[in-house]
């Protein structure tokens, strides 16, 4: 018997998939290590990974900054949103009290605009 329907769809009653295999392997190895270290190993690790990073060790510094500020930016994406920034700063600076909604109104290709997206967003709301 096919599990999918015509449209390519389960069909309703259907078990799903066997999950993944090494799951319950994976859990009790994490507990296992949970339950093998404590706080005090902790403050010993991070304090060889400091005294590392203070002798040179670049990999060590670069886990332990990256564990205290977090993985840096990709710098594409700092830029661009730098430029978004700038554009909207720039928009401001040309219109300080925002857009006049009816003046924007008045302009029947905005007008259109402004009903269709209000439609998007009362549709969205009722799902």
């Amino acid at each position: 018997m096919s599990e999918r329907g015509p449209d390519g769809r389960f069909l309703h009653g259907n078990a799903g998939g066997p999950g993944n295999p090494h799951a319950r392997q994976t859990a009790e190895l994490r507990s296992a290590l949970l339950d093998a270290i404590d706080a005090d190993a902790i403050r010993r690790v991070i304090a060889a990974l400091l005294t590392a990073a203070e002798e040179g060790d670049v990999a060590a510094a670069r886990v332990l900054l990256e564990r205290v500020f977090g993985r840096p930016a990709d710098t594409e994406t700092v830029q661009r949103i730098e430029r978004l920034e700038e554009a909207v700063e720039a928009r401001q600076q040309e219109r300080p009290d925002g857009i006049d909604m009816r003046a924007a109104c008045e302009d029947p290709d905005m007008a259109a605009t402004l009903a269709t997206l209000a439609k998007q967003v009362a549709d969205r709301s009722a799902a």
